[in-house]
């Protein structure tokens, strides 16, 4: 699946990014965005959750640099869940994935979301492999050897009891 079809299943999902004081990584983050397939329909909402560093001006920078549908909005309440919560209220697309801002996407993503949505998938479940740069320090090794990554899609209603 990656074709002109996948197009109208594309613009509808919303990739969202919270971010805290990670200028410098959610740079290198989104160059990789740059890679990925179809990434043009796509919208890219980065929530800046309360940052004190250069991660407005980041974001600034490679909306320009970039030309995609980047958008940008300043979460003053500290917190994941306040950054995530924002995104839901803030999302006009149907369809949401959330990435770190850490995270370096395989260039399929989208066409990959795209085929769990025409598959009437109700969630997608995955696990990366971390890139080995810049991982903080209390990161510990012994946390990847129980973590291994999968490529899992699971429909909810299958998780019910």
């Amino acid at each position: 699946m990656n074709n002109v079809k996948d197009i109208p299943l594309i613009q509808s999902i919303c990739i969202v990014v919270p971010t805290y004081n990670r200028a410098s990584i959610l740079s290198k983050s989104l160059k990789k965005y740059l890679e990925i397939d179809h990434i043009k329909e796509a919208t890219i909402l980065v929530i800046d959750n309360n940052s004190s560093d250069h991660t407005a001006q980041t974001v600034h920078d490679f909306r320009e640099y970039s030309n995609l549908n980047v958008v940008y909005y300043f979460e003053a309440q500290q917190g994941l869940s306040f950054a995530k919560n924002k995104a839901i209220e803030l999302c006009t697309q149907d369809y949401m994935l959330f990435l770190d801002d850490d995270c370096y996407p395989q260039k399929d993503i989208l066409v990959h979301c795209a085929h769990h949505i025409s598959a009437s998938r109700k969630a997608i479940f995955g696990k990366i492999n971390r890139w080995a740069e810049m991982v903080p320090a209390w990161n510990l090794n012994e946390f990847f050897i129980h973590n291994h990554p999968s490529d899992i899609a699971v429909d909810l209603k299958s998780c019910l009891y």
